[in-house]
């Protein structure tokens, strides 16, 4: 497990507690995006391509309440749900390069599965440092007792925060959603 998807189940438990979520699964059943095949004569192919599957990282499922807080009709939500439920692929910020970095394989796997099944993944990026999942709703409390430095360094002093953003807690993201949802109704009256 990655410090991003540890820190994504942390965000997962606190919805939990507060009712937004019924539940979640880490890592649930995998998709398949191709069945094993050969080309040529299965006994003595040319080439035998094995089996494939895509593992998402989590499925959440929602209850009504999170409803125009986390899941809605519009992109300014920040997640998307379908009967329910959202498909999550967590990643860190920033992009690093390699033959086998998600960075490049996920859009190809988000696009294919979506064509094959109807089913949309979700990239949600997850970060201390930088725009994230966590600056643009809650961090949660577990993360924000975790994530202190336990020395002193050039530019931190031990005690200190890691985190690189003013982090809103659940109770003051509910608060401001709160706000934003009444500034839109009394622009429409």
């Amino acid at each position: 497990m990655t410090n991003e998807e540890r820190w994504f189940g942390y965000y997962l438990d606190e919805l939990k507690t507060a009712g937004y979520v019924s539940m979640y699964k880490y890592q649930p059943e995998g998709i398949e995006l191709c069945a094993e095949t050969y080309i040529g004569d299965s006994n003595k192919p040319f080439k035998h391509f094995l089996r494939k599957e895509y593992t998402p990282d989590f499925h959440i499922h929602w209850t009504s309440k999170a409803i125009e807080m986390f899941i809605g009709k519009h992109k300014e939500f920040p997640f998307y749900t379908s009967a329910g439920l959202s498909i999550i692929d967590t990643k860190g910020a920033g992009f690093t390069f390699g033959k086998n970095n998600s960075d490049v394989t996920f859009p190809d796997r988000q696009a294919w599965i979506w064509s094959k099944y109807n089913i949309f993944i979700q990239k949600v990026e997850v970060s201390l440092k930088h725009k994230s999942i966590f600056e643009k709703t809650f961090l949660p409390q577990r993360i924000r007792e975790e994530e202190i430095y336990t020395t002193n360094g050039k530019t931190w002093t031990k005690g200190d925060s890691k985190i690189r953003f003013n982090a809103k807690t659940l109770a003051e993201y509910e608060n401001w959603t709160q706000d934003v949802h009444e500034k839109r109704r009394s622009k429409h009256k």
